[in-house]
């Protein structure tokens, strides 16, 4: 019997200590270059113990009705999970002086976590409908609502308490909501501006006729295969919204945050994944590539796509709107991963460099294994989501030194055209159509002015992985000099690293 006690005490602990961190991890933003203001509140948190019970949905909502009913005259305490009751009746008042006397101060401090707690859940907004009229009305209405009833509770049980913590919060998450309402406003205007294709026609009345979107199980974002009449795939879907770390990412709470925030990527925020990938198809379709398959912004609607706070399974799931981007599909390709040695040296030299300089103008950050295909003499490239970064950051060239063609010379033709790059007409069409920032453009400037000289400089792609790093790319944003002079000067500390042959 007592070592049956003993291991539901140990299995309980462990339990709790999971809890634990999960709740912890779901406040912490990887942000690589993080403000101090936001390293200051991370640790003032963590040192903070409190129960998973009070990121409950049910419990903060309740807290907060407790706050908003408080009376001048009244006092508070909390139950050891969190809750807030109100002190109403005369000899409850009197009571809780003493127990918190004979406890130490356990109560008082129990009741001003309690506070804290509720009001940092609700400018997280860990439950927030996503819609852009509750947004802005969040913005507008509900930071004055927080400061004033946090005016109410200045003094808890007639104590005053510190709310510095809880008001830096606040202005930091104005400040991200702030980012949260461009993306969303950036994403309606871009499927408002473009003509809707013959092929997203198709999926609609598709929709219509009963055709459900087939949610992908493979990945940590959502995204769809919409069909077409004829119950064929048309091609993938990805809402804004469903990609890693937004609102309504449909693989778990791990994958799930708010929209505006830097986290998978210091240089791309969460919900800029459509614009990137019509952005790479509006390259392809500059230079005629032939590599990145027709991809547009697209808009549906139906019960099947994901809301965190719809039962998946039940059989009155509501209508939702999404907006993100539909990539046509592309049959007969394989991804290189599934290539033998001597297929991969098969790929033709003019289609491997094209992909080489793809990369290097949306600045890729996440190319990988999955997202190369190759069919038919023919290169394809997928997943250009994190792309564009407006800040210098570690791209995923790796593969210049997986293919055996990355120790080949780039082909005059591809020398031509970095000669003659029409930077300016590029731009104007990325921004125009993409809303691709000023900053990322100037990235991408400086990305493609590095790759020239250093080919100039006799350079082979299989060499040039270790340049595209921070350690090269940051100085580039000295305007002390100009920038193919500052590429120039890059490019020689780099050949010094390189090994003499």
């Amino acid at each position: 019997m007592i070592e049956r006690i003993k291991s539901l005490y140990i299995k309980f602990l462990f339990n709790l200590r999971k809890s634990l961190i999960k709740s912890k991890e779901r406040f912490f933003v990887l942000f690589k270059k993080p403000h101090l203001e936001e390293i200051g509140f991370f640790f003032q948190f963590l040192n903070k113990k409190y129960s998973p019970l009070q990121f409950q949905s049910s419990y903060v909502s309740q807290n907060l009705r407790m706050l908003s009913r408080i009376a001048p005259d009244e006092g508070l305490t909390a139950t050891r999970k969190g809750q807030l009751v109100i002190l109403t009746s005369k000899w409850k008042k009197n009571l809780f002086p003493l127990w918190n006397f004979l406890l130490g101060g356990a109560l008082q401090s129990r009741v001003e976590k309690a506070v804290f707690y509720t009001y940092i859940i609700v400018t997280l907004e860990l439950n927030n409908p996503f819609t852009k009229k509750v947004l802005l009305s969040f913005l507008d209405k509900k930071m004055a609502f927080l400061e004033r009833h946090l005016e109410y509770v200045k003094k808890v049980n007639g104590k005053l308490w510190d709310q510095s913590v809880i008001r830096m919060h606040i202005r930091l998450f104005e400040r991200n909501s702030l980012w949260q309402a461009k993306v969303i406003e950036t994403m309606h205007k871009a499927v408002k501006q473009q003509k809707e294709p013959p092929i997203i026609k198709e999926a609609k009345a598709a929709l219509i006729k009963g055709l459900y979107p087939i949610l992908v199980t493979k990945g940590v974002s959502g995204s769809y295969w919409m069909r077409g009449l004829d119950r064929q795939i048309l091609g993938l879907f990805k809402p804004f919204d469903e990609e890693v770390h937004a609102p309504h990412n449909p693989i778990g709470p791990k994958f799930q945050g708010t929209l505006g925030l830097r986290k998978t990527r210091f240089g791309c925020r969460v919900g800029e994944s459509p614009l990137h990938e019509v952005g790479a198809f509006t390259v392809d379709e500059f230079f005629g590539f032939g590599i990145v398959p027709k991809t547009y912004f697209a808009e549906f609607t139906h019960t099947a796509f994901f809301n965190p706070r719809e039962d998946p399974l039940s059989s009155r799931r509501i209508m939702k709107t999404k907006l993100g981007s539909f990539q046509e599909f592309v049959g007969g390709f394989v991804p290189i991963n599934q290539l033998t040695r001597e297929e991969r040296s098969k790929v033709p030299l003019d289609e491997f460099q094209l992909l080489v300089l793809l990369d290097v103008i949306l600045g890729n950050t996440d190319r990988n294994i999955g997202n190369i295909l190759f069919g038919d003499e023919k290169i394809a490239a997928i997943d250009h989501g994190l792309c564009f970064p407006d800040w210098a950051d570690e791209f995923s060239f790796w593969y210049w030194e997986y293919f055996t063609q990355g120790k080949e010379p780039i082909l005059p033709s591809i020398v031509n055209l970095l000669d003659h790059f029409p930077f300016e007409e590029l731009k104007i069409k990325l921004k125009k159509k993409c809303f691709i920032s000023p900053l990322a453009l100037q990235r991408m400037d400086e990305r493609i002015v590095l790759f020239t000289q250093a080919v100039k400089a006799g350079l082979v792609p299989d060499q040039l992985p270790p340049l595209f790093t921070l350690q090269y790319l940051e100085p580039l944003q000295d305007r002390n000099m100009t920038l193919r002079e500052m590429a120039d000067r890059q490019v020689s500390l780099f050949q010094e690293t390189l090994p003499r042959p």
